[in-house]
């Protein structure tokens, strides 16, 4: 199975916000920007068998540009574990138990960053990547520890991968 580890775009800011974190939303500066991201990942991925996100509510727009940007004709999948402390074994045990080959996994810091530690080490502290927002991990999951990291692309390439195919 091929994880594909997201971090939410740019959301507005908590402090200002004062609603709530989880309906905290896109800005839409977060939003362009993703679906720039989306973009890029579209000329390394093809699409994916399941779009999995966090409940919270800038978790669940990104998600929705990923499935925009791949046509995915499925509903995203609410999973709890994806939300902001929640023991990365808590993942691992929801991922064993899906049927499928290719999954978009879309959350939050530093529970991404955790989780893929987890993932490649079994320890949540031992693996650091700095997972910018709508950043993209990308992992071989044979269902136990150790996964393989297969790549990982910060926004910014992402989005240069766009703008440098027009120019090809």
């Amino acid at each position: 199975m091929i994880l594909y580890f997201v971090r939410h775009a740019i959301a507005q800011d908590a402090q200002s916000w004062g609603k709530g974190d989880e309906t905290r939303p896109l800005t839409a500066e977060g939003v362009k920007k993703m679906r720039e991201v989306a973009a890029g990942l579209a000329k390394v991925v093809e699409g994916f068998d399941e779009i999995c996100c966090s409940p919270l509510v800038r978790a669940r727009q990104t998600a929705e540009v990923l499935t925009q940007q791949f046509k995915h004709k499925k509903d995203l999948v609410i999973w709890k574990e994806l939300i902001p402390g929640t023991e990365p074994a808590e993942l691992q045990n929801k991922v064993n138990r899906l049927k499928a080959d290719t999954v978009a996994l879309v959350g939050h810091e530093p529970h991404l960053g955790y989780s893929v530690s987890y993932f490649l080490s079994g320890k949540q502290d031992t693996v650091q990547i700095d997972f910018k927002k709508a950043a993209v991990c990308c992992i071989e999951f044979n269902g136990s520890i150790p996964a393989t990291l297969l790549w990982f692309i910060p926004p910014k390439v992402a989005r240069a991968m766009v703008r440098r195919s027009r120019h090809l």
